[in-house]
């Protein structure tokens, strides 16, 4: 979350640096938060965000961080510095980052929970799987939050997720927690 609060103040256009968060609470009128701008993270604790559009500090939101599944952005093809590229091209480079950065990335995620450690390391690999395959699938996602249409895994790296609409051309990305999914349904569907 601080990655993207610090790409989103680089950024001039409020639709370049629009958000959806996703939420595991049922005590909001939606598991969606559309058109937010971070403007706060608080350690391993909280985050604070507001409307992309709106000019002064309150009103604001703050989540404990523990309650924020995941996000997504939607790719603004008019522009090459919206979070969309810089998701993108942090997922393409996940691959690359040195162990240490890994260990400095995950102390808030399943990593550092025992509990949670067999489940992800599982649920790991069966997304790690059906990205090897190209497989769309249906994440399950904690609170319920149900994602528009079945998606692809893009990366996996570490405990966060990605998810595409499109493995070719892809127009949304989705950022999701490990710890935040629940399971996955593979529908039925041909191989190229």
């Amino acid at each position: 979350m601080r990655r993207i609060q610090t790409i989103q103040s680089t950024i001039v256009l409020p639709r370049d640096k629009a958000i959806n968060l996703y939420v595991n609470t049922m005590n909001v009128a939606s598991n969606l938060i559309s058109n937010q701008v971070i403007t706060n993270v608080n350690n391993c604790s909280t985050v604070t965000f507001k409307n992309v559009d709106q000019l002064t500090n309150v009103p604001r939101t703050t989540f404990q961080l523990n309650k924020v599944s995941g996000i997504s952005v939607t790719n603004n093809p008019a522009s090459s510095t919206d979070v969309f590229d810089f998701l993108l091209a942090y997922a393409n480079s996940c691959d690359s980052k040195p162990p240490e950065d890994y260990s400095n990335l995950y102390n808030c995620g399943c990593e550092g929970n025992y509990s949670n450690s067999c489940c992800c390391k599982t649920l790991e690999a069966e997304l790690q799987a059906a990205a090897n395959f190209g497989l769309s699938l249906i994440p399950l996602i904690n609170g319920g939050i149900p994602l528009p249409t079945s998606v692809f895994v893009y990366r996996v790296c570490g405990c966060l997720v990605f998810f595409v609409d499109n493995l070719v051309a892809p127009t949304v990305i989705y950022a999701f927690s490990l710890c935040s999914i629940n399971g996955i349904t593979v529908p039925p569907q041909t191989l190229a």
